[in-house]
């Protein structure tokens, strides 16, 4: 972790004084609020009297929810009555509200105030949604998985996360402006947000450069080879799209007659021939190691990575100097995982923090 991120306090953040409140219930409000506390302001989360219902959501350590830790270390617990609820509302700069959450009360006027849910306004407000459910009316399962179906939706939070970004960036522009505009009222749909993941494929789909089709496991349009390969020790990620970068591919492995082949020279050529092609690639990616295949593309200017499990990633130097990985204190054990992706021009978020209990802060 780099010394500036160790040394750093709230009250020294772009966002001191900044008070938000988040009555949240979708994982997206959450982080949203929780990239807002990265960055010094004072979150207060309302949470009802027997704690948010994500605390319970897995994988579980030691009986905390790892998730739940991840979307709200660094905030304040609170389950006030009506007169604390109303006197939180009535000092906040921002308040995020996610589902179904209602505050019963008005919020000051000068408050930015951001309305997430799945859909956001239109026919779909208000129905019940989930991450993978998202993901797949976005379209971004259908081409995934093996051919003859069904699509793999693998179980992760891209929707939340994506929709969370989705919030805290219109939010922190809101503050921006509101010594000229005054507050103003935010809505946000997750599902939006995550079609936006999905320009490329649809910019595809009118080129026409590839049939629009599931091309099987470790296959992904409009190239071959793109996917990740076994080495004799660890997996190597491969994009391989020019036909420069074919041939120097292919002159790496010792095999420069299919670089050189006239049928093969661009990717859309080559996805139909990929069973073919993996035969003949795959026992050569095994006579070495990923990290030595890693060295020699960074000298051919290939698009290698070395694909680590997480344990891996979380002891990787690269991200331990930049303090890309932070510790969360879960009260009884401090566990490590990826910060805030966002730096702002000179100030790195805070590194990490506590999660509190339930109604922990709550006077």
């Amino acid at each position: 972790m780099t010394a500036d991120a160790t040394s750093q306090s709230a009250a020294d953040m772009p966002l001191a004084g900044i008070s938000v409140v988040e009555i949240a219930g979708l994982p997206a409000a959450a982080y949203a609020a929780r990239l807002m506390a990265d960055f010094g302001a004072e979150v207060v989360k309302i949470e009802p009297p027997d704690g948010d219902p994500e605390r319970r959501r897995l994988p579980l350590i030691d009986g905390h929810s790892a998730w739940f830790a991840y979307l709200n270390y660094g905030k304040k617990s609170v389950v006030p009555d009506a007169a604390a609820r109303e006197a939180l509302l009535a000092n906040a700069d921002v308040l995020i509200l996610s589902g179904n959450a209602d505050p019963g009360l008005s919020p000051a006027a000068a408050a930015i105030v951001a309305r997430v849910d799945w859909f956001g306004p239109g026919p779909y407000r208000g129905y019940t949604c989930t991450d993978s459910i998202c993901r797949a009316l976005a379209g971004a399962i259908h081409l995934t998985g093996p051919i003859e179906g069904p699509p793999l939706a693998l179980p992760d939070f891209q929707s939340g996360i994506i929709g969370g970004l989705a919030t805290f960036i219109p939010v922190m522009a809101a503050l921006l402006a509101r010594e000229a505009t005054g507050g103003r009222t935010i809505d946000v749909s997750i599902h939006e947000a995550t079609v936006a993941l999905s320009e490329y494929q649809a910019v595809e789909m009118h080129a026409g450069v590839v049939p629009r089709k599931r091309w099987g496991l470790n296959r992904f349009a409009p190239t071959y080879p793109l996917g990740i390969y076994p080495c004799r020790d660890g997996w190597l990620g491969v994009t391989i799209v020019t036909p420069a970068q074919w041939k120097a591919f292919c002159d790496l492995l010792g095999m420069p007659e299919l670089g050189r082949h006239p049928d093969w020279t661009m990717g859309p050529d080559r996805l139909p021939k990929a069973d073919a092609l993996e035969a003949r690639l795959l026992p050569r990616l095994r006579e070495k190691n990923a990290a030595e295949w890693f060295a020699l593309g960074l000298e051919h200017r290939l698009p290698f990575a070395i694909v680590p499990d997480m344990g891996e990633l979380l002891s990787m130097p690269v991200f331990r100097e930049r303090g890309a990985i932070v510790p969360i204190d879960l009260g009884h054990r401090v566990v490590e995982a990826p910060g805030s992706p966002f730096y702002l021009t000179v100030t790195p978020p805070l590194p990490g923090g506590a999660v509190p209990r339930p109604g922990q802060h709550t006077l």
